[in-house]
């Protein structure tokens, strides 16, 4: 069974709200949170993960909503058969 912490959200709309993070083997949970509004994940609002203080308090800071966030391009395949 893996530990779970209580993260606090802030700023942007989940702020004043929590969730329930998993911790890595060292004890650190994910470093982005996406808090779905709709259900739907190119609905999310990306929180970041930030240090609290330096007695390992944890908090998910907003950085805006996942379709609002610059993507990666995806290079072409050199080795997929032509079209």
């Amino acid at each position: 069974m893996a530990s779970t912490m209580q993260i606090p959200l802030v700023d942007g709309p989940a702020a004043g709200t929590t969730v329930t993070a998993e911790l890595d083997r060292n004890g650190r949970p994910a470093l982005t949170h996406h808090h779905r509004v709709s259900g739907e994940l190119h609905d999310a609002e990306v929180y970041e993960l930030q240090t609290a203080d330096g007695a390992g308090r944890w908090i998910y800071r907003w950085r805006g909503p996942a379709g609002a966030l610059p993507t990666l391009s995806t290079p072409p395949n050199p080795t997929a058969p032509p079209a």
